[in-house]
C-alpha cells in the first residue's frame, strides 16, 4: 500500500512539473527511482545536458561539453523549472563529458545534493563554489582534480563523502561549514600542500571516519604534538600521537567525538601499550576502532552521557566499541 500511494504521487509530481508547478526540495522521503520521469536532454549555454525530475526541479544526469569549453555554467533553470540536484557520474572525466577541459564551473544555489564521482580525475578544474544550498556532496567528487586549490564547503552541507578530495594533489585550503555533522573515509587525505584546514564553525560533527587527513601537509606539520584536534572549539580528536611511556591520558572537557582509529597513531608510535587509563568526560560519540592499538587502556567514560547519547542499553552496547580496551561508567 505505501509503495502505491508513494508511486501515484510521483505521478502526480511528473505531471505537475510537466505542467510548470514547482515543488520545494524533501530529503529522504523519496528515493530517486520513485520520482523521476524519463529523461531529457537540450542544449543549454554551450553544453549539451541530460536531465530527469527531482523532487523540486530537475537533475543533471549528464553534461556533454563537445565545445570543450573551459568555463561551464551549470543551467539555473530547465523548462522554468529550477536545476536542485547533480547525480552520480555527470562530470567525470570520459570521452562522453569532456569535463577534463573545464577549468572552472557555475552551479546555481538551487543545487541541494551532489552525487559520486562529480568532477573525478578531471586535473585542469581550478575553481568551483559550491551552491549555497548544498547539503551532501558524494564520494570521490574531487578526487585527482589536481589543479583544485580552494574549497569552501558552505553552511548548510551536513555530509561529505569519502574520498572527496583525495588525491587532490594542488588542494591548499578547505573550509568546512557550520552544520557539517558527517566526514567519509579519507576525505581530505593525500593532499600534499595542504596549507589550510579550517573546521572552526563546524559545531555539529559527529561522526569522523578513519584517515580523514592521513598524508596531507595540514596534519603531517603537527606531527610533534601529542594530539591533532579538528572542529569548532577543539571538539573532535582525530588522533592521539603522543611518544614515550606516558600511561595516563586525560582529554578536555571541549572534546565531544572521539574519530575513528583515533589513538591507533599511539600505537604505531609504540606507546600505545603503555596507556593505563584514558579519560573522557565529555565523549557523546566513539568511532570504529578508537582503541585498537591500546588494549590494556581503562576508558573512563561519563554514564549520562552514554545514556543519552547511546540510549538506555549503553552498558551493553557501548564496550564492544571500545574493545580490545575495557570500558568503564565511572564518570558523571
Amino acid at each position: 500500500m505505501k509503495q502505491v500511494t508513494k508511486k501515484i504521487f510521483a505521478a502526480i509530481c511528473s505531471a505537475t512539473m510537466l505542467a510548470g508547478a514547482a515543488f520545494a526540495p524533501s530529503l529522504g522521503i523519496f528515493k530517486n527511482s520513485e520520482i523521476v520521469a524519463s529523461a531529457y536532454s537540450n542544449y543549454i549555454n554551450g553544453c549539451h545536458w541530460e536531465y530527469e525530475l527531482d523532487m523540486g526541479g530537475y537533475a543533471i544526469t549528464k553534461c556533454r561539453n563537445y565545445q570543450h569549453l573551459q568555463s561551464v555554467n551549470v543551467p539555473t533553470t530547465i523548462n522554468g523549472q529550477p536545476v536542485v540536484a547533480i547525480y552520480d557520474n555527470a562530470f567525470i572525466n570520459n570521452s562522453e563529458s569532456c569535463a577534463q577541459y573545464i577549468v572552472n564551473i557555475t552551479l546555481p544555489n538551487t543545487i541541494y545534493k551532489i552525487g559520486k564521482n562529480f568532477f573525478r580525475n578531471c586535473d585542469k578544474l581550478q575553481s568551483i563554489t559550491l551552491p549555497s544550498a548544498l547539503i551532501t556532496i558524494g564520494d570521490y567528487s574531487f578526487y585527482d582534480a589536481d589543479g583544485l586549490q580552494n574549497i569552501t564547503f558552505p553552511n548548510k552541507v551536513k555530509q561529505i563523502g569519502s574520498y572527496v578530495c583525495n588525491w587532490a594533489y594542488g588542494l591548499q585550503n578547505v573550509t568546512l561549514g557550520s552544520q557539517l555533522e558527517m566526514i567519509g573515509e579519507g576525505a581530505f587525505a593525500r593532499t600534499p600542500k595542504l596549507q589550510n584546514f579550517n573546521s572552526s564553525s563546524s559545531s555539529m560533527l559527529k561522526f569522523i571516519s578513519k584517515d580523514i587527513l592521513v598524508n596531507s601537509k595540514w596534519a603531517n606539520d603537527r606531527a610533534n604534538n601529542d594530539a591533532l584536534y579538528i572542529g569548532y572549539n577543539n571538539r573532535v580528536l582525530l588522533r592521539y600521537q603522543r611518544g614515550g611511556t606516558n600511561q595516563t591520558v586525560s582529554l578536555g572537557s571541549n572534546v565531544r567525538i572521539l574519530a575513528d582509529r583515533a589513538f591507533n597513531t599511539a600505537g604505531w608510535a609504540g606507546s600505545g601499550q603503555y596507556i593505563r587509563d584514558i579519560y573522557c568526560p565529555r565523549i557523546e560519540y566513539i568511532g570504529s576502532s578508537v582503541f585498537g592499538m591500546t588494549p590494556s587502556a581503562r576508558v573512563h567514560l561519563s554514564g549520562s552521557l552514554m545514556f543519552t547519547h547511546y540510549g538506555s542499553n549503553y552498558a551493553t552496547s557501548v564496550p564492544p566499541i571500545v574493545a580490545p580496551a575495557t570500558a568503564y561508567f565511572d564518570l558523571p
